[in-house]
């Protein structure tokens, strides 16, 4: 039996919400859940209601469809509260509501498992291919690195020992050239001052040019053997003067009797260990270049300064007003037999600068040139105390 109150609901009504009775209905429990449960579940759960007012559960209603309840599957209680009474529904799934669930969950995680496996079998696979491929590169570049390493190892020492050789036969070539050449030069010189007045003016042109050629020949002689024996002469180490070693370079460099009279300032010079001659060769070839590369019409100018240096030692500028030196090429001018544009007209070797280098650098220090505001080169190297 169910029992619910009517009241007026009529806004209305001058009576609205007064009580008017009760409404009661008689049902049968298994046919009010068949019809309650099965449009919207069908076959899927088996419903019983029970009261369990008395402390037991006495079934009222129950709904059982064709399919077999899944005793596996856990069954939801929902408590039910009515009037004086309490009723307690059960819900417990069938097989219709997964049919064959756990046959197809099974196979389901077997087939995932086994591609998983397969998977991971042949990333395994792939992992150690491409390990023992990428060693075999391994060595295979390793081996070709050793043998390059051997190569340019082998390369290098043959360059040494060809370097050694070509220095070698240089030195010698210039010192036994040095001998010729040095009749040559002073019979030439003497026709020049004995019996060029008497020769025609033909004659005298090949003899001015004879000597002049001898001159040159000379100059390359002498840089040559400078350069071939500058790294391996013995350094006689001294406290040099260098005050009065650009004193001597200067009283021999500047005779006054050239048309162009140089502008030389010196400042004070401090005191350095090193070779005297190889120090003095050094401050020749940079005084001699800024006399040399001076202008057409201008005469030479030359500024000689000194400052210490933070990591201690002195660096040492020579200035000049010259030609200049292209800003691309200020680091290949120490190469030897390498000579800046603009010098081709200027008579020369391109040993100088090589020579400078190479007496500086087993002085311990460094070598190098910058632009000299104003116009010109600022050459400097750096000494230790």
């Amino acid at each position: 039996m169910l029992a619910t109150p009517v009241y007026a609901t009529s806004p209305a009504a001058p009576d609205a919400g007064k009580f008017r009775g009760w409404l009661m209905m008689g049902l049968r429990a298994d046919d009010f859940l068949r019809e309650a449960i099965r449009p919207p579940a069908g076959d899927t759960v088996a419903v019983t209601l029970a009261d369990t007012s008395a402390g037991d559960s006495t079934p009222i209603g129950r709904w059982q469809p064709p399919a077999e309840v899944d005793r596996d599957q856990p069954a939801r209680v929902v408590p039910v509260v009515v009037p004086q009474r309490t009723w307690q529904l059960t819900v417990t799934p069938t097989d219709a509501l997964l049919p064959g669930a756990d046959l197809h969950l099974e196979l389901l995680a077997w087939a995932v498992g086994g591609i998983i496996t397969i998977l991971l079998t042949a990333l395994t696979g792939t992992i150690l291919t491409a390990r023992n491929r990428a060693l075999r590169q391994v060595d295979t570049a390793t081996a070709a690195l050793r043998r390059d390493i051997a190569h340019r190892q082998a390369v290098e020492l043959q360059l040494r020992q060809r370097e050694a050789e070509l220095i070698g036969f240089a030195g010698i070539v210039a010192h036994d050239l040095r001998s010729p050449l040095a009749r040559i030069t002073g019979y030439a010189g003497f026709l020049r001052e004995e019996a060029a007045p008497s020769m025609d003016p033909v004659h005298r042109d090949f003899l001015e040019r004879l000597y002049g050629g001898a001159l040159r020949m000379q100059s390359l002689i002498d840089d040559l053997l400078a350069y071939a024996t500058a790294d391996n002469r013995v350094l006689n180490t001294a406290t040099v003067d260098l005050n009065r070693l650009v004193a001597e370079v200067i009283r021999d460099r500047v005779n006054g009797q050239d048309k162009q009279q140089p502008r030389i300032v010196v400042w004070s010079l401090p005191s350095v260990e090193g070779d005297f001659a190889l120090l003095r060769q050094v401050v020749d070839n940079l005084i001699g270049n800024a006399l040399k590369y001076a202008p057409d019409g201008e005469d030479p100018s030359i500024e000689i300064t000194s400052r210490p240096q933070p990591c201690g030692g002195w660096r040492i500028d020579v200035a000049d007003r010259g030609i200049g030196i292209p800003e691309d090429q200020r680091e290949t001018i120490f190469t030897a037999f390498t000579r800046a544009d603009g010098s081709e007209h200027y008579a020369g070797t391109g040993l100088g600068l090589a020579i400078v280098q190479r007496i500086i650098e087993r002085h311990g220090g460094t070598v190098g040139v910058d632009a000299n505001p104003g116009g010109g080169s600022r050459f400097w190297f750096t000494l230790r105390h």
